[in-house]
């Protein structure tokens, strides 16, 4: 998908185990870009990039998610 708005689109990435404390603050930014007008572009992976579109969504706002992360990921850990 090619955005066709004007943005702002700020790129989140960040590690996919994470939980707790830093998943809830990446969760927050997601929801704080949102409510500013901005869409979060992430990797979709699980952890910090699942949390801030989340965080997105539940403001009710679109985060744009890029399979070609998911793809690097599984090949640098030895997925296919």
């Amino acid at each position: 998908m090619i955005p066709t708005d004007p943005g702002p689109y700020i790129a989140v990435v960040g590690a996919g185990d994470a939980s707790g404390r830093l998943y809830e603050l990446a969760t927050e930014v997601g929801r704080l870009v949102a409510e500013r007008g901005g869409t979060v572009v992430c990797g979709g992976l699980g952890g910090v990039m699942e949390a801030a579109a989340r965080g997105a969504s539940e403001a009710g706002h679109r985060s744009i998610v890029s399979e070609m992360f998911w793809r690097v990921d599984r090949r640098l850990h030895g997925g296919r």
